[in-house]
């Protein structure tokens, strides 16, 4: 019998259509398991740190052996981004999962709110016990950044492989099958001024200092231990006062690099030491573990606002941060997440790899890829905005300050005051970064403001693209981009409502941290 065409047609269909709902049947019947619950959950969130400087981002770090032998087998994140290069305000962020509109930290050190529901929390909520091991002022548990955490459960100081309270929760894991932990710990090992000497990181590395004499090592490192304000805050000027010549700077330069690498090899050695532990306790298998940083870290690029450091600039090397999770427990992970991601996606991310509803009534702003790690979708879309920061209050001293002018004198004419509306603002979509940022050299002041369009396929030195008014997506970006500083500026609780601290106490944290003398 001949079939027509319009017949064969429609068989097809049926076809098509009864082989999908068979596959719907079926796909119902056996619903894709939730991954099982972790024993162990390690919240490893460091600070400072630029992302080429370690494997897996750069495979010629070999300075982060350890990092290298933890990526293995877990997911890396290429293009995830923070909210701010302030660390109070990305701690809240990858605490909290919001953004400064709800957590209310636009300069640091500040309190958070009660209202909040943070990480800790949630775990504790989950029936995990809470640790923090706390070694950055900007989060301290006095300002509230532990909240869900026991007074008993805090230690002052970084998570090591040897700390006591670790070794007795892996006893105790070792003793009742039923025990469940979750860690939080965060260090600034790798911020400004790079406190880690060379001597160590010498001895492993001697092939990188080749080019340099004994004398010229001990000439630009206290050059740059001497003057690290001005040189964060005005380098230019620094330079030119320093009676520099251009092969004199890049030296300078390639030594700062070399302490900054120093910093990252002790990083990589503490973090190695953690897992190194729970690995001989037998709960590594079993263990959910996020390594990332609050921010990162520019060391030295000509043509960048600011040339070094990261707290009152948008650019790349800051926002794109380091993101590693391992969850070897849960099943085969994709070996990188293709898609960009946001510092306060963490939160409900670790609560679905930990098998836990992600609660929709307490605030979270982020969204759980769970799913697309585990490789049973495709990755969101996603874009993520970030800001700069409400300079802070020993800065805004100084700026007010004339005769501290040569100190910051740059950072001085990008952010002369601490009113809000200064603050700059940044969106990324897939791989263009837009920045919403202020010339102060424009001669007209109301056309400061301009929108700055980056391609992160390209070196940063030369991600520059001009804006096009006729590119429907960069002016869909620009509207986004004044839309999210209108919404920041509105939100901003005033000096008056701020949850700030003493004064005394302020420059105290600031201090430790090498942003004022």
């Amino acid at each position: 019998m001949k079939v027509m065409r319009s017949d064969s047609r429609a068989i097809v269909r049926r076809l098509v259509a009864s082989v999908l709902a068979a596959f719907a049947s079926v796909s119902c019947q056996e619903p894709v398991p939730a991954p099982e619950q972790p024993r162990l959950v390690l919240l490893y969130a460091t600070c400072s740190l630029n992302k080429d400087y370690l494997y897996p981002y750069n495979s010629q770090a070999l300075y982060t052996e350890s990092l290298r032998a933890f990526a293995d087998g877990a997911t890396v994140f290429p293009r995830h981004f923070t909210e701010a290069g302030q660390s109070g305000i990305a701690y809240a962020s990858i605490f909290s999962s919001t953004q400064a509109p709800r957590h209310g930290v636009y300069r640091h050190p500040a309190s958070l709110s009660d209202d909040l529901f943070l990480i800790t929390e949630a775990f504790a909520e989950a029936g995990y016990e809470t640790f923090y091991w706390n070694g950055h002022p900007m989060a301290d548990p006095e300002l509230n950044y532990a909240q869900g955490v026991p007074p008993e459960n805090i230690v002052k100081g970084r998570l090591l492989g040897h700390s006591p309270l670790l070794v007795k929760i892996l006893e105790r894991m070792q003793a009742n099958p039923d025990y469940k932990a979750f860690l939080l710990t965060n260090t600034h090992t790798t911020h400004g001024p790079y406190k880690y000497r060379l001597k160590g990181y010498r001895r492993y590395h001697q092939g990188q200092f080749r080019e340099f004499t004994e004398q010229e090592i001990e000439h630009y490192s206290q050059l740059y231990y001497d003057n690290y304000f001005p040189l964060v805050g005005n380098f230019e000027e620094t330079v030119a006062k320093l009676d520099l010549s251009p092969a004199e700077v890049a030296k300078l330069v390639q030594v700062v690099e070399l302490h900054y690498k120093a910093n990252v090899d002790q990083l990589d050695r503490l973090f190695g030491g953690v897992i190194d532990r729970l690995q001989e306790a037998g709960v590594r298998e079993r263990s959910l573990i996020a390594f990332t940083s609050d921010h990162g870290e520019l060391l030295y690029r000509e043509g960048a606002p600011l040339v070094l450091g990261h707290s009152m600039i948008l650019e790349p090397e800051v926002l794109n941060v380091p993101l590693i999770v391992s969850a070897p427990y849960a099943g085969p992970t994709v070996d990188v997440f293709d898609g960009v991601t946001r510092s306060v996606d963490v939160f409900p991310t670790l609560m679905g790899l930990a098998g836990l509803t992600v609660p929709e009534d307490r605030g979270l702003e982020g969204v759980d890829l769970s799913a697309a790690i585990l490789g049973r979708e495709s990755p969101p879309d996603l874009t993520a905005f970030s800001h700069t920061t409400v300079i802070v209050r020993g800065l805004a001293h100084a700026f007010e300050n004339l005769e501290q002018l040569d100190v910051w004198g740059a950072a001085q004419r990008l952010f002369p005051s601490d009113d809000v509306g200064l603050i700059w603002a940044s969106a990324v979509r897939d791989d263009t970064m837009y920045q919403w940022v202020r010339d102060p050299a424009a001669a007209d002041p109301d056309g400061s403001w301009h929108l700055r369009v980056l391609d992160l396929g390209k070196h940063p030195a030369e991600s520059e693209i001009a804006f096009r008014s006729d590119d429907p997506e960069h002016r869909r970006m620009l509207a986004s981009l004044k839309e999210y500083k209108a919404l920041l500026v509105a939100k901003y609780p005033g000096e008056d409502g701020e949850r700030a601290i003493s004064e005394d106490e302020t420059m105290k944290k600031l201090r430790a941290l090498g942003y004022v003398q």
